[in-house]
């Protein structure tokens, strides 16, 4: 008998769907069925959500080459590819998820020694910050980093901004929000790929805009690092300034 919250392996869950985009392997057919029907739709979504892993990793990396050697993976999904605690050594890492398949597989293979598996719903930071279970990993006295990769895609506009101001609220000075999301040019194919995501996978998914992005940051008084809010591959390569009909845009906020 599968563990309350965790979908029959006939039916797809959103977070093996989501492992099967990234090249995971903790995934069943109807998830590899649902993962292939969103990319027949929109082709090239696999590449975008690795993107979003990616650029987890690389502003993980760079806050610890600035001194944060604490980190809050929010939304984090299986460990299907390299886990943010791969890439930051040493430090003290919580794995945020609300799905109940993810904390299976990171309570098993993620957590340990400065590092905990903490089940919290990410649009609900003051219940996220106040678990007993980070608490024990996490000292929110001292610069912490939050990690909110594809996370908020997850949210309308004004609930991610809530999300965002909520987790600076709660963060000591110096510390760091990182968000990227998928972000359609064209209202009308992001309402599309929205349709599709809930007809495939049952969730709810919207596309945020750069001004959009820009505004989380603002209303929590971050600082946005880096150039500001732009496509996450210039985090690791040169990257055309022409805008794409959709691209994963991201941005690091740090606290004052």
């Amino acid at each position: 008998m599968l563990a309350p919250g965790i979908p029959a392996l006939t039916e797809p869950s959103q977070a093996r769907v989501y492992d099967y985009l990234l090249g995971g392997k903790d995934n069943f057919a109807a998830d590899r069925e649902a993962g292939d029907a969103i990319e027949a739709m929109f082709p090239g979504m696999k590449v975008l959500v690795r993107q979003q892993r990616e650029f987890a990793r690389r502003a993980a990396a760079w806050l610890y080459g600035e001194g944060v050697r604490q980190f809050l993976d929010v939304g984090c999904g299986l460990p299907s590819r390299p886990a943010v605690g791969d890439v930051v050594p040493g430090c003290r890492v919580a794995y945020v998820d609300s799905d109940a398949v993810v904390l299976l597989h990171a309570r098993a293979l993620l957590a340990g020694p400065g590092a905990a598996a903490v089940a919290g719903d990410p649009a609900r930071p003051g219940d996220v910050l106040g678990s007993g279970e980070l608490r024990e990993v996490i000292d929110l006295g001292e610069p912490a980093a939050v990690l909110l990769a594809g996370t908020l895609g997850g949210m309308d506009a004004g609930t991610a901004r809530a999300a965002v101001r909520g987790y600076a609220a709660g963060l000591a000075p110096g510390s760091a929000i990182a968000v990227s999301c998928v972000s359609y040019a064209d209202q009308r194919a992001a309402d599309e790929a929205a349709a599709a995501y809930a007809e495939v996978t049952g969730g709810t998914w919207h596309s945020h805009s750069q001004r959009t992005i820009a505004g989380f940051f603002r209303a929590a008084g971050l600082e946005v690092a880096r150039g500001g809010v732009a496509d996450v591959r210039a985090w690791w390569e040169p990257v055309s300034t022409s805008e794409v009909p959709v691209r994963v845009l991201g941005a690091v906020g740090i606290k004052p």
